[in-house]
């Protein structure tokens, strides 16, 4: 097998859900049992897969990483640079690693500190807008007294204006290429990256060989960040939530992964 696969999509679009439902649903496909009894009872598989699937969903909480996934490996080009901000900030694993945190936590950029909050107040630090301050931004006169910026904010602001700045604009893509030839034992099963950010990234995943998918969600579009994908028009599947009914995408989930799994 071997295949790849990449789940692109706008802010809050739900990358991580299709991400934790295609790696689920391709596991699934490969038990032997599962596919038994699709090919003996049609009527019994698809009740059995749309209880699966949603017992799945009443569990999305777990963190991926609980996952036992035994042919499927999820990668993030997004790890990198998370774990490099926990170093730097020196927080609790949480912050960087549940994705709940990561819209109700600030930083303040004087010192470094992190706040909880129930929301995100009015007033943050936009990153667009430090792309254009001086590498010392915090002496720079448009920066406020109190600069706050939200965790989200700030690991994207470190990883594209400091990592990609001196580095090079595919300095995560190169990352990602090392951990990948450490992961080369990994050779039968599957691995979907789950949040493509950037032109570099869906480069690397396609000129693998890998699939890609988009993700859609209207009128979840979360405020801030860069939209670096907005005019690429490169995927292969398209798969659009309705809100929070994770469930409504059931059939689409099985229909790509089943693509994929068989190489259609």
């Amino acid at each position: 097998m071997n295949k790849l696969v990449g789940i692109r999509g706008h802010r809050g679009a739900g990358k991580e859900s299709v991400a934790y439902l295609i790696a689920n649903t391709l596991q699934y496909i490969d038990n032997e049992e599962a596919l038994e009894i699709n090919v003996s009872d049609p009527k019994l598989f698809t009740e059995a897969y749309t209880e699966w699937v949603r017992r799945l969903v009443d569990d999305k909480n777990k963190a991926l990483s609980e996952l036992n996934l035994k042919y499927v490996y999820i990668d993030s080009f997004g790890d990198a640079p998370k774990a490099m901000v926990q170093q730097l900030l020196g927080c609790d694993f949480k912050y960087l690693w549940d994705e709940y945190w990561k819209d109700h936590a600030v930083v303040d950029l004087r010192t470094f500190d992190i706040e909880e909050v129930d929301e995100l107040p009015e007033g943050l630090m936009d990153p667009s807008l430090m792309m254009s301050y001086c590498p010392s931004f915090l002496n720079d006169e448009r920066c406020k007294d109190e600069c706050k910026m939200s965790l989200r904010d700030f690991i994207l602001y470190f990883g594209i204006n400091v990592m990609q700045k001196y580095f090079g604009q595919d300095v995560w893509v190169k990352s990602t290429a090392q951990n990948d030839k450490m992961n080369e034992g990994f050779d039968n099963g599957f691995r979907i990256y789950s949040d493509i950010k950037a032109p570099t990234e869906l480069t690397y995943v396609i000129n693998r060989g890998g699939k890609i998918i988009k993700v859609e969600r209207k009128g979840y579009r979360k405020n801030g960040g860069m939209d670096l994908l907005k005019n690429d028009d490169r995927f292969d599947y398209l798969i659009s939530i309705k809100g929070d009914d994770l469930m409504s995408i059931k059939d689409t989930i099985w229909d790509i992964a089943n693509k994929i799994y068989w190489n259609e």
